[in-house]
């Protein structure tokens, strides 16, 4: 049985991103981009230079998500621009880069142990004020932060042995918006996380990666994946599902767990060849 994070992580078969998700992205990686140039000299590049990185980034990763029904790339890079000049104005001007021996800690890959299970992820950013951050961007208002974002955070704080965090969201709105969230880990999310890497170490040697079918990414117009999922099994993904309320969110579900089904499962991978040579002639 295997899903998407098989074919993606195990196998490094090539993704193909909605439009939706490609901005989202692109965000990301211009904020990281604006704020590496902040880091190092002293204050924010100008505005005009960071649209000039987005919008030559945004169209590199649209490359493949235009070939997908119903893709509406300007109408996702026009979303995304307003997105992040609402984050550039309101956000950017008070952010505090933390850094070690190593650089400034901004798109961080780190590593740690929780209850003995070695944990690797990607911070976004560690303030020296705010703590771990991580940036959403979405399609609406955010109501709280999820159960799973809660877990992504309180990996990540304690990865960066930070104590708190901020969760920032970013709507792709016709009026732009910027939503900080504050966050401490509480005994009972520290207590959860401390529970299930051990849980997810030990699924993962079995080599099960099950689909989740209920994801609205499990369908053929989202997930890159579908042409070997679905004779696996023996099942049909949908054209399309609605929207959720974050994309991001979803995309990143597995983020913080993937590393260590990975890890415990590289003894079993003597078997991808044939499947990803299937995939290469097909």
């Amino acid at each position: 049985m295997r899903g998407a994070l098989y074919y993606k992580h195990a196998l490094q078969l090539p993704d193909s991103k909605s439009a939706a998700s490609a901005i989202g992205f692109a965000i990301h990686d211009v904020i990281a981009n604006t704020l590496r140039a902040k880091h190092e000299d002293d204050e924010l590049p100008p505005l005009e230079t960071a649209m000039e990185f987005y919008n030559d980034h945004a169209s590199t990763l649209l490359v493949d998500a235009l070939k997908k029904p119903g893709a509406n790339a300007d109408a996702e890079r026009e979303a995304g621009s307003g997105a992040f000049r609402a984050w550039y104005r309101s956000y950017a001007p008070g952010v505090q880069v933390a850094s070690d021996e190593h650089g400034p800690l901004i798109e961080r890959s780190m590593a740690g142990k929780i209850t003995g299970i070695l944990v690797n992820t990607v911070i976004d950013l560690v303030d020296r004020i705010r703590g771990v951050v991580d940036w959403k961007s979405a399609g609406r208002k955010p109501t709280g932060i999820s159960n799973h974002a809660r877990f992504q955070l309180t990996t990540y704080a304690a990865i960066a042995r930070q104590t708190h965090g901020e969760l920032v969201t970013i709507t792709k709105t016709k009026i732009p918006g910027l939503y900080p969230m504050h966050f401490t880990p509480t005994w009972a999310d520290i207590k959860y996380a401390e529970k299930i890497y051990p849980q997810v170490a030990l699924g993962s040697r079995s080599g099960l990666y099950p689909p989740r079918r209920g994801n609205f990414l499990c369908s053929r117009s989202r997930c890159a994946y579908w042409r070997e999922c679905e004779p696996s099994m023996a099942a049909e993904s949908p054209t399309e599902r609605p929207e959720p309320e974050s994309e991001e969110d979803l995309l990143l579900r597995a983020s913080a767990t993937f590393w260590v089904r990975l890890a415990a499962d590289r003894a079993g991978l003597g078997h991808v060849r044939d499947v990803r040579e299937t995939r290469e002639n097909a």
